[in-house]
């Protein structure tokens, strides 16, 4: 298995890449409301802003079964 992690400063770029229809991504569960990238990183950023010391919030993890 082949892992690959990055952190980020925002929400956006993480979630369009995750979300791309032309990839093949599809979401299979969650517990956010929001259902598109601009809708999902709306929220991310409001939970966000309850703790101002947080310097990088996104961390993104993707294994392959290669």
């Amino acid at each position: 298995m082949i892992g690959n992690s990055v952190k980020g400063r925002g929400f956006r770029g993480c979630l369009n890449y995750n979300l791309n229809p032309d990839k093949g991504a599809q979401l299979i569960g969650g517990n956010m409301t929001g259902d598109t990238a601009r809708s999902l990183a709306q929220e991310f950023g409001e939970v966000r802003r309850l703790n101002q010391r947080v310097k990088t919030p996104c961390w993104h993890i993707s294994l392959s079964a290669v």
